[in-house]
């Protein structure tokens, strides 16, 4: 996997994106997922805005841990509350995504170790079999997790981590185009990623 790709997708995530749900199959799949991204896919409805949720699935031998900086206003529970939509959907902290290939382990498991709410954190042999890291936080929470493969899905099905180049690249136009037609008679539906990334104003012209 191509770290500069990596390194694109998790700004594109973070910037604005938000921490909106997490599943575990019966096979042991994890997947999580993020909303309000910078990345543009087809919308989900004929007269909506482009689809800014995207996910990540782990497969073989995953371990995840859920993290805690510090307690202040997040329910203890917090896990088991954004799984079962019982809470809004956690913002992403902006930089805070670090997703690594064959790398990164000295600093996964140095957070992992620090922050991890429950369970025990694998060593550095255990991280050779499982060369996918993901690790990023939501505020004072965060989510860290290992595996040994993982794939890039959006409502259409896996996409090719290639695509996201062209994926970030297409929202920053349709980011320019919506603010061309706000509050015009012209304007595109309403999008949330859109409307938190604001333009700066020139006001010499």
């Amino acid at each position: 996997m191509n770290p500069e790709i990596l390194e694109m997708f998790c700004q594109a995530v973070t910037d604005v994106g938000l921490f909106s749900w997490w599943s575990v199959s019966d096979d042991g799949k994890f997947q999580v997922e993020f909303a309000g991204t910078q990345l543009w896919m087809p919308p989900l409805s004929p007269e909506g805005p482009p689809c800014g949720t995207i996910a990540l699935r782990f497969e073989g031998g995953v371990q995840r841990f859920f993290l805690r900086k510090e307690s202040r206003t997040i329910a203890a529970d917090w896990p088991a509350q954004l799984q079962a939509d019982s809470i809004r959907p956690l913002r992403l902290t902006p930089g805070g995504m670090q997703l690594y290939f064959e790398s990164g382990s000295n600093l996964w498991l140095d957070d992992v170790h620090r922050y991890v709410e429950e369970g025990i954190p694998p060593d550095a042999g255990a991280l050779l079999e499982r060369p996918v890291r993901l690790i990023f936080w939501a505020g004072e929470v965060g989510l860290a997790v290992a595996a040994r493969r993982m794939a890039l899905v959006s409502h259409q099905g896996d996409l090719d981590w290639q695509l996201v180049p062209q994926m970030v690249s297409r929202w920053w136009t349709y980011w320019e185009r919506y603010w061309q037609l706000r509050d015009t008679p012209e304007a595109v539906a309403w999008d949330y990623a859109c409307e938190v990334t604001i333009p700066i104003v020139d006001e010499g012209t």
